[in-house]
């Protein structure tokens, strides 16, 4: 209850409250997409192009946190959707990437279980700063956007 009558407290922040704004309009309109366009396409769409992209910086992170804790409520406690991860990764990897950051979205599946379970997050700076344990160790990338061909 405290946690949250904190994050309502943030919102008296203009910035705090213009990010919750974009969540609310990014939210509807991904989830449309989704539904009605292959991933490659919606990627490619939601790829914003920005002149420049730029490392994340203290703000940045605390920002893309806030955003992951709007954008989780709404879509789990408003929208009572049950494996919020998909929607959640992708409004928020819309979002950063029109801000110029460096953010990469991946997608997953469990390792070792039966049925498949797939997971998808984001990177920023090659980093996992969203996710309580690096995703990498429970589940195996399949796919990965933009992709990076990583140099031995």
């Amino acid at each position: 209850m405290l946690r949250s009558l904190r994050s309502i407290l943030q919102l008296g922040d203009f910035q705090n409250l213009r990010w919750l704004l974009e969540i609310l309009i990014d939210i509807p309109i991904v989830w449309f997409l989704l539904i009605w366009m292959t991933l490659p396409n919606l990627l490619r769409w939601l790829d914003q192009p920005s002149k420049t992209r730029r490392p994340l910086s203290k703000k940045d992170s605390e920002q893309a946190a806030l955003g992951w804790k709007y954008t989780h409520f709404l879509i789990v406690r408003c929208l009572k959707v049950k494996n919020p991860c998909l929607l959640r990764s992708l409004v928020l990897f819309h979002l950063l990437r029109r801000r110029g950051l460096d953010s990469q979205i991946h997608f997953g599946i469990k390792r070792e279980t039966h049925p498949l379970e797939g997971h998808s997050w984001l990177s920023l700076n090659g980093n996992h700063p969203l996710e309580q344990v690096d995703p990498q160790r429970i589940y195996l990338p399949i796919y990965s956007y933009p992709y990076e061909e990583k140099i031995p």
